[in-house]
């Protein structure tokens, strides 16, 4: 069973190498792994270094004559990373079997979380969602996260669907914009200006 810390990895894979498009344009990915008993949608963004760090300028200037600046420095940069966290959160929605789950996106505990690289090229930013209450599962499930969020980027766009161990994926919408081959997060073959990509739905049927 692929647990959620590598799926994270299979999406992440380092700050250093970041996505293979161009270094002005934004990444999201979505991903979703269900095993049976554990739903995990996670949703990973990368932000150019440039537009961070002029974001952050007035306030990493005014950190340098505080009492303390590298707190407060750390302060700015945590502000900047929750801004992001919710703005990514306040775009995107989880359907099961058709219906909206009730929940909150926020950021996932991942140390690479709302890091940047200035040899990456990119500060990476992760949400992960958490529904409100137990979810109420068969064996057959349809899960699709929708994402109408930071529209106005420019954003390259990709994708994953795994399966924990007893179920199959019968239906992975990624596979009509990226190619139907193992994932692979530093391949530019699964990196797209898709809008297609910003609805991922998967369907997962329990195997004998």
């Amino acid at each position: 069973m692929l647990r959620p810390v590598a799926m994270v990895a299979l999406l992440t894979a380092s700050v250093a190498s970041a996505h293979p498009m161009s270094r002005v344009d934004y990444s999201m990915r979505a991903a979703i792994q269900f095993d049976g008993d554990h739903l995990e949608a996670v949703v990973v963004m990368e932000v150019p270094f440039d537009v961070v760090a002029a974001d952050l300028r007035a306030g990493m200037e005014a950190a340098r004559s505080a009492t303390e600046p590298s707190h407060q420095a750390q302060q700015v940069l945590d502000a900047y990373s929750h801004k992001v966290w919710d703005q990514m959160g306040q775009g995107l929605r989880v359907r099961v079997d058709g219906q909206v789950v009730p929940g909150t996106w926020g950021p996932k505990d991942n140390r690479l979380n709302g890091k940047g690289a200035v040899t990456g090229g990119f500060f990476l930013y992760m949400v992960e969602f958490k529904p409100s209450a137990p979810l109420k599962l068969d064996q057959d499930v349809d899960v699709v996260i929708e994402n109408w969020g930071l529209a106005d980027k420019p954003m390259v766009y990709s994708a994953m669907v795994v399966a924990g161990r007893g179920w199959k994926v019968t239906m992975d919408s990624s596979r009509v914009a990226l190619p139907n081959a193992p994932y692979n997060v530093d391949d530019p073959r699964f990196w797209t200006r898709d809008l297609s990509l910003r609805r991922l739905e998967a369907r997962f049927v329990s195997t004998p």
